[in-house]
């Protein structure tokens, strides 16, 4: 059996965790299948090829950019185009309910009022801004791609700054500056609040 090499490894692992969520994005097998094949020097037309890391990266960004959801936009709208109210209820359910509509900057608003200091609510802001860069990557079709990369890189690095150690935030910030340096242009700068 064909075993991927170890820079196609760490490529695919930050994203199978689409698999687990069908509706934001569950063709990730597909994408992993096509990554084992095109590696797979004996199934590629040039015998010399060699299927990097980087081109890899650049393939599936480009892929993810030219998918389009049918269902973006309306997942966070009622049946007659108004935004559902946000339910009453703890903190955690309400700021679970706004990541849950894509109403990122709602629940990161709500975040902001509290004692960024309380571990509890370090982890809710650690995990909407993951969870908002993440779907500025792949989900956000209506704004343009040369606004939410570095949106989403600014997310990322706050991940950072709350959880140095979160490989998810780390993977994706190396693919958005990996795929920023194959274009030679210079790496946006900056963090979210």
């Amino acid at each position: 059996m064909y075993q991927p090499d170890p820079d196609l490894r760490e490529l695919i692992r930050p994203y199978l965790f689409l698999r687990t969520i069908p509706e934001r994005g569950g063709f990730s097998d597909v994408f992993i299948q096509l990554l084992i094949i095109l590696h797979t020097k004996s199934y590629l037309p040039f015998p010399m090829y060699r299927f990097t890391a980087t081109t890899a990266a650049v393939l599936f960004f480009l892929m993810m950019m030219t998918t389009a959801c049918s269902d973006a936009g309306s997942q966070n709208q009622s049946g007659d185009g108004e935004l559902q109210a946000v339910p009453d209820g703890p903190l955690t359910v309400q700021v679970q309910f706004l990541v849950d509509e894509d109403r990122y900057e709602e629940a990161l608003t709500k975040l902001r009022k509290e004692d960024g200091s309380n571990p509890e609510i370090m982890v809710m802001l650690r995990d909407t801004h993951l969870h908002y860069g993440t779907w500025l990557m792949y989900h956000a079709e209506m704004i343009h791609m040369t606004e939410r990369m570095p949106m989403a890189l600014a997310h990322f690095r706050r991940v950072l700054e709350l959880d140095p150690q979160n490989r998810q935030a780390q993977a994706n910030i190396r693919q958005i500056e990996d795929i920023y340096q194959s274009m030679n242009r210079e790496i946006p700068q900056g963090v979210a609040e």
